[in-house]
């Protein structure tokens, strides 16, 4: 018999809130056959390893003007088929991500949420000093304190309302081009923003990630 626990949750961008016990439903068992399948009958088994949480009644926002349907439109009187196609990514959700291109980020964020209205926008953050380690997506905040401004921003934006934010995709398993010291000064802007952030009204999700460098 194979037996797993689950906390459930919903969508993976809670992971870095702070939450009570309460906010989620509590540990439970699951017991599997030994090759690993729930059987016959065994729904509420089954129904256990869906998320679900705080987040469970929200849909996800779909940007009515994204690349996507802007394309989708275009192409259907000229290519059906194609623009078939793009519509059904069309339909999909996306993250807006947010960075040191992003000319106004208070302004943008906040535009983003009140667009979303009753639907959760998920919002990107990608603009942590020394990004990508220099190469492909280089970048990113000068320093430490111009990053919490950064962070600053993002949070006057939100308000006090809920959305999704992953915070810095790489971040973390990116440090290759860091010391001991640069890996410990971003933990803790890392730590601080997800502070900030949560208590702003974002569920924050800091990815742990995996790279793998070509030949190795």
């Amino acid at each position: 018999m194979i037996r797993i626990y689950t906390l459930p949750l919903v969508l993976s961008a809670l992971a870095c809130s702070p939450m009570s016990p309460t906010d989620d439903a509590e540990l439970e068992l699951i017991e599997l056959s030994d090759d690993g399948e729930i059987g016959a009958g065994d729904d509420d088994d089954a129904a256990k390893l869906r998320p679900r949480g705080p987040l469970a009644t929200y849909s996800l926002y779909v940007d009515p003007s994204s690349h996507a349907a802007d394309q989708a439109a275009s192409w259907a009187s000229t290519d059906p088929s194609a623009a078939a196609l793009m519509l059904t990514m069309a339909e999909k959700p996306l993250g807006l991500w947010i960075g040191d291109w992003t000319s106004d980020v208070t302004g943008t964020v906040d535009d983003a949420v009140t667009a979303g209205g009753t639907e959760l926008r998920t919002l990107v953050l990608y603009n942590i000093p020394d990004r990508d380690c220099g190469a492909y997506s280089s970048g990113g905040a000068s320093d430490a304190a111009a990053y919490a401004d950064f962070i600053d921003e993002v949070a006057a934006g939100l308000d006090g309302r809920l959305a999704i934010v992953i915070l810095e995709p790489d971040a973390l398993p990116l440090t290759s081009c860091l010391d001991a010291a640069g890996i410990a000064e971003r933990e803790g802007m890392l730590a601080d923003a997800v502070d900030t952030l949560t208590a702003a009204g974002g569920r924050v999700y800091l990815p742990p990630g995996r790279y793998l460098v070509k030949g190795s």
